[in-house]
Order: structure tokens, then C-alpha cells, then sequence
């Protein structure tokens, strides 16, 4: 199974790769991760020797809306990868991503609005998933995977 995970920050898109990672043993990718820097400079090969790999493959990223990042998840959806866009209760995502602190509150808005504005979601047609219950809270990691099982 290969999938791509994608979203706006604060759905869950790390913890959820971090735990198919650690409980199915999936090679977790995370784009965001302090390995890969600025992804529009990794090259076509690493997504190539991805998309060849046969082990169970996750690939995690907040997806910042440039055209490189769109050609990206236009190439491991084409390429068998199963694209999930991970998102829901903004607001909610927003609390988490502010308790991060690891950037100011602002970077969310921005990136959100930016993905709205430049159509991500018509773009790549990814399955769209909502981490979040109504009330606002996480699903339990073990119902997101479940589902993402059967998609």
C-alpha cells in the first residue's frame, strides 16, 4: 500500500505516518521533516525510487500550493500512490497548530488561504478525510487508519 497524505496543517498528517510507521511497519516519509528541507529541490528521481519501492510506503506533507508541489502529487497519484487530503474542523486544527508553537499563528492562515485560493483540492482530486469528530476532536488514530484501510 502507498500512500500520500496530504492537508492543511494541524489534521494529524505526522501522527498518523509516524504510527503506520511504528504499528504496520510502513516506510514514513515526512516532507516536513528536517531531512528533506525544501522539497522543490529534491529531484524526480527520489519520487521515482519511491513509486518503484515495494514496501508500504507513507508520504506526509502540509503541501505548500506551488506548482512543483502540485506536479509532485500529480506524479504518486499517477504512479499508484493513493492521495488523501486530510482536513476538517479548521479551527480546531488551528488550536493544534498553534500549540506547536513552532511558527507564528499567522503561517496557518496563510497556508490555508493560499491552498483555498489556488483550487489544491480541484487540482489534484485527492479522497478528502476528516480527522476530526463533530465535537471538534481528534478521531482515535486507530479509526483514521482503519478507514484509511479501506479506502
Amino acid at each position: 500500500m502507498k500512500l500520500f497524505i496530504c492537508g492543511i496543517p494541524g489534521t494529524g498528517k505526522t501522527t498518523i505516518g509516524n504510527s503506520l510507521e511504528k504499528h504496520y511497519g510502513f516506510l514514513h516519509i515526512d516532507l516536513e521533516g528536517p531531512l528533506f528541507g525544501e522539497v522543490e529541490n529534491l529531484s524526480l528521481v527520489f519520487f521515482e525510487r519511491l513509486v518503484k519501492n515495494t514496501n508500504n510506503i507513507v508520504i506526509t506533507w502540509g503541501f505548500p500550493p506551488e506548482e512543483s508541489s502540485l506536479e509532485i502529487a500529480r506524479y504518486l497519484k499517477d504512479n499508484g500512490f493513493t492521495c488523501v487530503w486530510f482536513d476538517g474542523n479548521r479551527e480546531a486544527a488551528r488550536s493544534v497548530f498553534k500549540k506547536r508553537g513552532t511558527v507564528s499563528e499567522d503561517m496557518f492562515d496563510i497556508q490555508v488561504k493560499s491552498i483555498d485560493e489556488k483550487n489544491v483540492l480541484r487540482k489534484i482530486r485527492p479522497l478528502c478525510y476528516n480527522t476530526f469528530q463533530e465535537n471538534g476532536r481528534f478521531k482515535k488514530e486507530g479509526v483514521i487508519i482503519h478507514q484509511l484501510f479501506h479506502l
